[in-house]
């Protein structure tokens, strides 16, 4: 059984590894249902297994008087061997964890980067102090109750061990379908494109990325592409504006939420992935890029601490880093970006591909589900 907050095939982050995770129960025998209060294209999951959808009346925390007795009946009914939670600041993980001890069914929890220090910093002193409390007096008491965590990353995994201390983890990074990528037009140059795509977020860095190409003063050749949803509009406008006031409207476009073949032509067609996330477990744009040949600029906030070895750049989150990487890029010559592209190919097939990363996952879930006690105890 999976516990997410949104399901959807056209969806970003969290949503698209889901997409990937599922289809990687379907192709090796496990039945699967998704409980989810939002669910995009529902006759797209019934080719993906069972959904129903949780009850919820608050779209921020999303309660409901009867969820837990939903999760309840649910359990009962699909009888899972194990449920694997994913986020951690609704009431629907709180309520699904509640259920399954009751019935005594063996926990997962990923939370996908959300307890990152940085995080934690955001916001006015009042806005953090009452995150916090919400966290320490609501979410946590009952999330510590989880048989075991998933980290995404090595950084994840550290302060993870903070929050849940004594409870076994597993360390397993994103990844990707690679014979999902659709066919793209073959021997087509890159041009001389950056791509930013992704969620327009304060931590996702965009507005470094902004300044950080307006330093180079760029022949106009040169495009600054962001791609992806307006997830903060505040923080959008303030994009905008930030493009106007650095003269760069004629060379800086906004294009909104891309998914599926586009998304995929976008970033085989730039000359590089820009990604200065200032947290992230793993953005997966990184991983899909390189999968399409084409090299990324991230960050070691990413938790990609092996990414230099993909032909991409390694950098912290930071203006003038950035600034040198993108100049960096500018100057590789076509030869040396097509060879990069390969070699970002061919090092995400070895090491983030589903081919790899796959036969984790179904032995972790075995573990967990039929072990007990001895895999607990050799994870501690």
């Amino acid at each position: 059984m999976l516990v997410t907050e949104s399901f959807g095939p056209k969806g970003f982050g969290v949503s698209e590894v889901l997409s990937q995770l599922v289809r990687l129960y379907k192709h090796n025998g496990i039945s699967v249902k998704i409980l989810s209060p939002f669910i995009e294209d529902p006759e797209h999951l019934l080719s993906l297994g069972h959904y129903a959808v949780v009850p919820h009346i608050d779209k921020k925390f999303l309660w409901h008087p009867r969820q837990r007795a939903f999760f309840e009946r649910e359990i009962a009914s699909f009888k899972p061997d194990l449920i694997h939670v994913h986020g951690v600041f609704t009431l629907i993980q709180r309520s699904t964890v509640v259920a399954a001890n009751k019935a005594r069914v063996p926990t997962l929890l990923s939370s996908h980067g959300m307890l990152n220090p940085w995080s934690w910093q955001q916001g006015n002193h009042i806005y953090a102090s009452l995150k916090w409390l919400y966290w320490s007096m609501v979410m946590n008491p009952i999330l510590r109750k989880i048989d075991c965590v998933h980290a995404i990353t090595q950084i994840e995994a550290d302060y993870l061990a903070l929050e849940f201390p004594g409870i076994p983890h597993i360390l397993i990074p994103n990844a990707i379908e690679m014979n999902l990528i659709p066919d793209l037009p073959k021997n087509r140059s890159p041009e001389k494109k950056i791509v930013f795509l992704g969620r327009l977020h304060p931590k996702k860095g965009v507005d470094l990325l902004v300044q950080a190409f307006a330093n180079n003063h760029f022949d106009r050749e040169w495009r600054l592409v962001i791609a992806g949803p307006d997830f903060d509009p505040a923080y959008g406008q303030m994009l905008k504006r930030l493009v106007e006031q650095l003269g760069l409207t004629d060379q800086v476009s906004f294009t909104g939420r891309v998914y599926g073949r586009d998304k995929y032509a976008l970033l085989a067609a730039a000359w590089a992935v820009a990604v200065p996330s200032y947290s992230e477990a793993i953005a997966l744009v990184n991983i899909e890029a390189a999968a399409v040949q084409t090299p990324t600029i991230t960050t070691s906030d990413t938790g990609l601490k092996d990414w230099a070895e993909s032909g991409g750049v390694l950098i912290d989150a930071d203006v003038n880093q950035l600034t040198q990487a993108l100049h960096w890029v500018s100057q590789w010559s076509l030869k040396e970006r097509l060879a990069r592209g390969i070699q970002a190919r061919t090092f995400v097939q070895e090491r983030y591909s589903w081919q790899a990363i796959g036969p984790r996952w179904i032995q972790a879930y075995k573990d967990i589900a039929t072990n007990g006690d001895n895999f607990f105890n050799s994870n501690l």
